[in-house]
């Protein structure tokens, strides 16, 4: 079907007709926009209609058909309608099928949706669709249309609609706004010093395992990383690897295992969580007591490219290649650098690390970091003083300069 209507000024789609008969007119002076292609399900008018019903006759007492008598029937077919035998062009059923669809002229178009319509109840698009296809086989889903956008009772409908469409989505700004009010008071009404705590049942219990290739700028032997990193905290740990042989991962494993505890579950993006496996097996080897299962695949973004960035700029800052010396600077940084309202090192150690990282990625000593602290002088105890060959260092207490001893 090629049928195309022409675009309207906004005022015109947007008018309403009261009355029948002007609703009539106006309907007819939108059909009329139309341009009727020879692939169009629409006729024109009476006329038209004659001529093709009369075509098709024709058509089947021809003993040699051309292509345009085949394509009439296949889209067309008479039959008798009615007492009186009136012919009329229906689309081809099969013989036992009295199922018929009509085809009807533009003349009789409004009369027929306009029945449909106050006979569904001022049904919509849809309704009005489904009732007429059923009859009728060239009513078309625009014609529909045109006839909807001039109905002022459907017009009504959508108005109404609309507004009370715009007083739920207030009203649903409204409460997003109070629930955004509340976070806003919940999160200053939180001192400072309070900090989101992970729960100790769901830390350490979960983690994964993935390596990162460094193949392209390889540091002696070592060609690869080994990321570790628990799930509910974040908190990561980076190891130097040679190869990326199972044997070699669950060793360098184990170590992280015995400092931190085994997990539960442990997860890898290799393979869909080969990798996870086989280290496993491998680890319950070295340590037949380990009470930890694999879980399976995870997607991972980026491909290990934060890691990446994370040593090529720390290489790039201390002008160094040998990236598996930077590795642990790269996990500091990475561990207290702040997830939401805390690093992953407070959420694991429950505290913020004595030793700070700066910009320059150095780090300072941790006895700069206790230069504001207090020093608490315990009462009973005498005051010493250290002394470091023949020079005397004041005391630390009491600034106060010891009698000089003489070397014998």
């Amino acid at each position: 079907m090629e049928q195309t209507l022409k675009r309207l000024p906004q005022n015109e789609q947007n008018e309403e007709v009261d009355d029948e008969e002007e609703l009539r007119v106006a309907f007819h002076d939108r059909l009329k926009l139309i341009r009727i292609s020879v692939n169009s399900l629409l006729i024109e008018n009476e006329q038209s209609y004659g001529k093709l019903l009369k075509e098709v006759e024709e058509a089947k007492t021809k003993t040699k058909k051309s292509w345009k008598d085949y394509r009439r029937f296949k889209r067309f077919d008479v039959v008798a309608d009615g007492a009186e035998g009136e012919k009329r062009l229906i689309s081809p059923v099969a013989e036992e099928d009295q199922d018929y669809k009509f085809y009807i002229h533009n003349g009789q178009i409004f009369d027929i949706i306009h029945e449909a319509h106050l006979g569904t109840g001022h049904g919509g698009k849809h309704k009005l669709e489904q009732y007429l296809k059923s009859r009728y086989a060239n009513v078309t889903r625009e014609v529909i249309k045109i006839y909807l956008d001039l109905c002022a009772e459907c017009k009504k409908k959508r108005t109404s609609a609309a507004a009370a469409l715009i007083s739920t989505g207030n009203e649903r700004r409204r409460r997003q706004q109070l629930q955004q009010q509340r976070q806003v008071v919940k999160r200053r009404c939180s001192s400072s010093s309070m900090m989101k705590s992970v729960k100790v049942k769901e830390r350490l219990y979960r983690a994964t395992v993935d390596i990162v290739d460094m193949s392209e700028s390889a540091d002696g032997d070592n060609k690869y990383i080994l990321h570790y990193e628990d799930c509910s905290t974040k908190f990561c740990l980076l190891r130097p690897l040679k190869t990326i042989v199972a044997v070699e991962v669950a060793y360098n494993l184990l170590d992280i295992f015995c400092i931190l505890g085994a997990p539960g579950l442990l997860q890898s993006a290799e393979d869909g969580g080969q990798l996870a496996s086989d280290v496993i097996e491998e680890l319950k080897m070295m340590w037949s007591s380990l009470s930890c299962v694999s879980h399976g695949g995870y997607n991972r973004n980026g491909n290990g490219d934060d890691i990446k960035d994370s040593v090529v700029s720390w290489m790039r800052e201390t002008n160094s290649t040998k990236w598996s010396e930077g590795l642990r600077f790269c996990q500091l940084r990475r561990n207290i650098s702040p997830e939401c309202r805390q690093s992953p090192y407070e959420a694991l150690i429950r505290r913020k690390p004595k030793r700070l990282y700066q910009e320059d990625s150095s780090i300072v000593d941790a006895t700069r970091s206790m230069e504001h602290e207090e020093i608490v002088v315990e009462p009973d105890l005498p005051h010493f003083c250290s002394i470091q060959s023949s020079e005397i260092i004041p005391c630390c207490n009491c600034n106060r300069k010891p009698a000089k001893i003489r070397k014998k």
